[in-house]
């Protein structure tokens, strides 16, 4: 019932009776009292001299995990061809993240589905290569991180290029939990460059800290502190080139900021701020 609604154009979350009854193999009506133990909020209309009974799941998001559970019973075989028909399928982009996380991802022929395509990249004249962090990867690292299969994200986040940019307009902070999850599963990068608002220092520290020969990074803070900056260059040994696009800076903070600067031996320091110093 969950599934083949996400799948209908356009995608049902309201369902008659009919379409109830025949889920559920009923041989007669639907019985007045059945509502699935519950997981079905149960509407009655009166449409003249006929009431019409209509059915819902609490949340779209209960519907979208319904289905995946529905896929993970499958054989593996039914599995991938669906995953092969319905991969690029807007409708159930949250459902293959639920059943990420119900399989752990653990279908070899699913991973190859889902995980094959090339990032989107930049060819520079030199001959080297940047990748770039969008939205459509950004999904898929969520969902690398709901199946917290750590073997297969590493085997994934290896493909990155050693210089990697980021083309999304906004990253919240459960964005950054999950780009530090995937991207601290690397240990090549040398070049992260995402000069916008919101990183979180520790999460971006983590990355910092297994990736050993990361000699440039931009990243933005909303509001970078003392110890902010003493957890980023603690996990930074081989830094050389730094921009910091930050939000606010506490004045009480800028002296001790330099003092923690002057400690590395950077060939180049950018300090960016939005607000002026008072």
């Amino acid at each position: 019932l969950c599934l083949n609604g996400l799948l209908s154009d356009p995608k049902i979350l309201v369902f008659d009776e009919k379409t109830v009854g025949g889920a559920f193999e009923f041989e007669g009506p639907v019985p007045e009292d059945f509502d699935c133990m519950g997981l079905l909020n149960v509407h009655w209309e009166e449409v003249g001299d006929t009431t019409i009974r209509t059915y819902n799941l609490q949340h779209a998001t209960l519907q979208e995990f319904l289905s995946a559970e529905k896929l993970k019973c499958l054989p593996e075989k039914e599995q991938e061809t669906f995953w092969s028909a319905n991969m690029n399928n807007p409708a159930v982009t949250m459902v293959f993240r639920f059943y990420c996380g119900l399989t752990g991802l653990k279908s070899e022929a699913v991973q190859k589905v889902g995980f094959s395509k090339p990032l989107p990249n930049q060819i520079f004249k030199d001959g080297s290569k940047m990748d770039y962090i969008d939205q459509s990867v950004l999904v898929q690292f969520y969902s690398l991180f709901e199946s917290q299969n750590i073997p297969f994200t590493e085997q994934v986040v290896q493909r990155l290029s050693p210089t990697l940019g980021f083309r999304i307009c906004l990253i919240h902070s459960s964005d950054w939990m999950v780009l530090s999850h995937c991207l601290s599963k690397c240990s090549h990068l040398q070049d992260i460059r995402y000069p916008f608002i919101y990183a979180v220092a520790s999460d971006i520290s983590k990355v910092c800290q297994n990736n050993p020969d990361l000699v440039r990074l931009e990243i933005g803070f909303e509001e970078f502190l003392v110890d902010d900056a003493k957890t980023l260059f603690q996990s930074t040994q081989a830094l050389e080139m730094l921009t910091l696009n930050v939000s606010e800076v506490e004045a009480t903070s800028l002296s001790a900021l330099a003092e923690v600067f002057s400690l590395r031996k950077l060939k180049e320091l950018h300090l960016w701020m939005a607000k002026p110093i008072l």
